[in-house]
């Protein structure tokens, strides 16, 4: 026969058996099993952290304490090298200053040299650039002169030789006009005393004393007139 359970559902099955008390055991039974286990959990953990932190503590402290007399040592060592160190390379330094200072004062004099150098071609090429203009500007001058004094001197040469010619061509006209006229008067002095002698030539015959005075007077007169 069926009956009701606790929880108000229907079982189905074998009826059970007494009222649930070993259920109850049964849970508290686990119930006390996981207190302890928790208990036994954490007290575990408990000391389990405080060992690791002891252990820890221990280990920090000892590496410390190592660590720091090492870094003491070595800090020591370490300053020892380095103030020997730093006195080499104090004097390195001061040494590298010094080359450094030489080399920066010979580049300074070179430069200096250089741009001295350089301007005086500079100066150098000025001057010849200059004196290469004045004497192109020289010659030019010179050559303009002798082109002037060139053409001068043909205009009065062609000038003084056209009036020498001029002069000549007078001269010669001149002479010519008075040679002309001189001939001319001979001729005219020629032709009279041929016109007289034809003139006494055609008169015939005339009285002896008188043909001699006649022909005396004649050639008086042809004498003169030649």
């Amino acid at each position: 026969m069926q009956r009701a359970c606790i929880d108000g559902f229907d079982a189905q099955g074998f009826e059970p058996v007494g009222n649930g008390q070993a259920a109850c055991g049964l849970s508290v039974v686990f119930a006390a099993g996981a207190v302890f286990f928790a208990a036994g959990f954490f007290a575990a953990g408990f000391f389990a952290a405080t060992a690791f932190f002891a252990s820890g503590f221990a280990a920090g402290f000892l590496t410390g304490v190592t660590f720091f007399a090492t870094a003491f040592l070595a800090g020591a060592a370490f300053w020892a090298d380095a103030a020997f160190l730093a006195g080499i390379a104090f004097l390195a330094g001061a040494a590298f200053l010094a080359a450094g200072f030489f080399a920066g004062a010979a580049f300074l004099a070179t430069g200096f040299l250089t741009g001295a150098a350089f301007l005086a071609g500079a100066a150098f090429l000025a001057t010849t650039f200059l004196a290469g203009a004045a004497a192109f500007l020289t010659t030019a001058a010179f050559l303009a002169g002798a082109a002037f004094f060139a053409t001068a001197f043909l205009a009065g040469a062609a000038f003084f030789t056209t009036a020498f010619l001029a002069g000549v061509a007078f001269f010669a006209a001149g002479f010519f006009a008075v040679a002309i006229e001189f001939s001319l008067i001979n001729l005219q002095r020629a032709l009279r005393a041929n016109s007289l002698r034809q003139v006494i030539h055609d008169v015939g015959q005339v009285p002896s004393t008188m043909n001699g005075g006649t022909q005396s007077l004649p050639t008086a007169s042809g004498t003169a007139g030649l």
